[in-house]
């Protein structure tokens, strides 16, 4: 009788928290470890569906843009040759002398010409210094410039088609400037390219362009006559 009256004296012992805690997950954990186990498979299968497989796609998607922009830059790459003038040239030099001589056209201290290859109307525009622009509707300037060859313009039409602008004599200082214009159209060519061929003194200088949109104006070249 008096150990049993001990006993019911004797106080609880405090445990910690996280002891506690501990022993009731231990608990939980080992009576219910079916249920922790199905549910560890489940986080494992939700993570691979939410997670891991955007993840994929999204690398994916990565990779595609990769594609595009490197097709992007080759395309940018080709059109800054383009408009440096390194494109390939469809027609040479000899070609062109042997052209301007059968249109009747001719040559001097300064000459210009421009080249293409199909029946549109393309115009040769050279602007002085003094701002006067020598082309199909001020065929020569005060300075002596002179338009002489103008093909596609009207008259016969050719599929060799060339514009011719000279100086007979070396022109006034000052700096120049070439523009080829794409006046109209007149085949289904979805892009006409170009050749402009300027000497001047003997120094010849080969420049390429494409025109895509009827009405395009581009500005090619700039020289300085001292």
């Amino acid at each position: 009788m008096y150990h049993r009256l001990k006993l019911k004296k004797r106080k609880e012992i405090k445990r910690s928290w996280w002891y506690v805690s501990f022993r009731s997950m231990h608990f939980y954990a080992f009576k219910y470890w079916a249920i922790f186990l199905l549910g560890f498979f489940l986080l494992v299968a939700l993570w691979f569906w939410l997670c891991y497989l955007p993840y994929c796609e999204q690398k994916s998607q990565c990779c595609l843009v990769k594609d595009y922009q490197l097709k992007v830059e080759e395309a940018a790459s080709a059109l800054k040759a383009c408009c440096n003038g390194e494109q390939e040239v469809a027609i040479d030099n000899n070609q062109i002398d042997e052209l301007r001589r059968s249109y009747g056209g001719s040559t001097g201290e300064v000459t210009v010409t421009l080249a293409w290859q199909t029946i549109d109307d393309l115009d040769l525009h050279l602007i002085e210094p003094s701002g006067e622009t020598i082309y199909f509707g001020n065929k020569i300037s005060n300075l002596g410039g002179q338009l002489d060859i103008d093909k596609n313009a009207g008259g016969p039409i050719t599929n060799q088609p060339i514009e011719n602008i000279f100086y007979a004599n070396k022109p006034k200082s000052g700096k120049y400037r070439i523009n080829v214009h794409y006046f109209s159209q007149k085949s289904n060519e979805v892009n006409v390219p170009y050749t402009v061929f300027v000497k001047i003194d003997g120094q010849l200088k080969t420049l390429t362009g494409v025109h895509y949109n009827v009405k395009e104006n581009h500005s090619i070249y700039e020289f300085i006559i001292p």
